[in-house]
This record gives C-alpha cells, sequence and structure tokens, in this order.
C-alpha cells in the first residue's frame, strides 16, 4: 500500500495493493490492509486476547449471493441515506478536525499548479475548470457510500477524458495522478476526509477492494496523502523556493487564475 514517508507522483501498481498480498487495493485507513484483511487482522487480535477461538464467526453465507445482491445494495442505499446524519462524521471521531485540517493546507499550496505536479492537462481549458468545480465537489451532495463514490468514479473518468485530449491518445497511470492531485487541489472539496471515511466505513467492501471503484477510490487516498505530505522534493523545487511560496512570501504566475479571471 502507499506509504506517506516519502511522496511521490510515480506510484507502482503494486503500492495500490493490501500489504497483505491478497491482490485486493488496499487503504490507509485500514493500516494498508484491504478490508477483508484488516478485518482479519483485527479478529486476529482479538482472538489472542480471549479464549473464545471456536466461536469466530462463519465468514461465508450458503447461499448464493447473486440472487440477494441487488435487493441488499438497494436496501443498504435507502437505509444509509435514511441515517446520513447520524453516520456522516460522528462526534466520536476526529472527521471534523481532519476535514479543517485538509483544507487549510489545501488553501496553503494554492499556488500549486499543473506544471509543478508535471499534469499533462491544460488549466485553461473550460472542461477542465467545470471538472474541478462539479465533479468531486459533488461528492459531498451524495448521501449513500456507493453514491458517493460514483461521485468519484465519474471524476476519474473525466480527468482520464481530459488526459487522453492533452496527449492525443491513451492516458497512462502514471499521468493520472497527478491529474488526481490538481483537480483536488483546485477543487477543494467540501469535507474531503469525512467523505472518505464515510466510504471506507460504510461502503460495500468489495467495491473497495477491487474493480474500476477501488481503483479510483485507492488513487484519491493516495493523492490526498500526497497533499498532505508535499515537500520541497515531491515537487523536484529548492528547498527555499518552496518555503517562499508555503509563507506567501513570493507568489508564482498562475495560469489557473488567468483562466478564471478571464471567464469573469
Amino acid at each position: 500500500m502507499y506509504t506517506t514517508k516519502n511522496p511521490s507522483l510515480r506510484i507502482k501498481q503494486d503500492d495500490l495493493k493490501c500489504k497483505n498480498g491478497c491482490g485486493y487495493y488496499g487503504n490507509s485507513e485500514w493500516g494498508g490492509y484491504c478490508s477483508q484483511c484488516y478485518r482479519k487482522s483485527v479478529q486476529h487480535e482479538r482472538l489472542k486476547k480471549t479464549d473464545y477461538e471456536d466461536r469466530a464467526l462463519k465468514l461465508a453465507d450458503t447461499r448464493p449471493i447473486e440472487e440477494l445482491s441487488e435487493l441488499a445494495q438497494n436496501f443498504y442505499q435507502y437505509a444509509m441515506t435514511f441515517l446520513y446524519r447520524i453516520l456522516f462524521c460522528p462526534p466520536s471521531t476526529s472527521d471534523e478536525e481532519k476535514d479543517l485540517a485538509i483544507q487549510n493546507r489545501i488553501r496553503q499550496l494554492n499556488w500549486v499548479n499543473a506544471k509543478h505536479l508535471e499534469c499533462r492537462i491544460n488549466e485553461t481549458q473550460s472542461e477542465v475548470r467545470d471538472l474541478v468545480y462539479t465533479a468531486i465537489t459533488g461528492m459531498d451532495s451524495a448521501k449513500a457510500p456507493q453514491d458517493k463514490l460514483s461521485c468519484v468514479v465519474r471524476c476519474c473518468r473525466n480527468i482520464f477524458l481530459l488526459l487522453q485530449q492533452a496527449v492525443d491518445g491513451p492516458a497512462s497511470a502514471d499521468e493520472f495522478l497527478p491529474a488526481l492531485i490538481f483537480v483536488v487541489l483546485k477543487a477543494n472539496p467540501a469535507r474531503l476526509k469525512s467523505n472518505i471515511n464515510y466510504i471506507t466505513r460504510f461502503c460495500n467492501a468489495s467495491r473497495l477492494m477491487s474493480g474500476e471503484g477501488g481503483y479510483y477510490f485507492t488513487n484519491l487516498c493516495c493523492a490526498v496523502s500526497f497533499i498532505e505530505n508535499l515537500t520541497a522534493e515531491s515537487l523536484n523545487m529548492p528547498v527555499e523556493e518552496f518555503d517562499q511560496y508555503m509563507e506567501g512570501k513570493v507568489v508564482p504566475a498562475s495560469t489557473w487564475e488567468s483562466a478564471l479571471m478571464m471567464c469573469e
């Protein structure tokens, strides 16, 4: 699973996977495990502290899941929408503090542009601005965890389309992550950490462990981790120059801000 010690714009596919080597996508909220391996790890730790090893829950259901999957998903979506006010950003967690921290961090990094990130999308394109202001920000409006995940998927699909236009051909995973980081920095989505944690806690585990949704969500988590731990080295920039930008002593020319002024 991707670590935060040395944030990089280039992440290998293996770095996104569960550190247990099961092949599914890992998540930093689960300590680098996928949800399945994380559950097993927690259960294993609990069993070591108790005398009830013979009472371990059975993990498999003999009934064919295909027959009940759609009905269960619809019911779960309804239930999560109904319970949203209780389950989203509960007071028993530090979600709100983390939201404020990442929001302030992104504001500190408002000087970072596409060139700093070696991002291939064109900042001046109206499609890029529309993506920033509508795609990932819509995640906060959705209430069911699968609907929030769908917003992430739509945003990432649009990023790939913009990259394909920019390079006039297929876009690679190495080009995707910098573009996603750029979109997050410019959008500064509301309650970003709360939304990520809500998806992690309540979305169907199979959707986060594999497939398109799992891949894009894992990349979003990596993008946020990169932003939280970004250094001068991450941007191949002299430390003195980086510190001046962070302290607001120097403001680089912003293609993004110039494009916004032209639209006003």
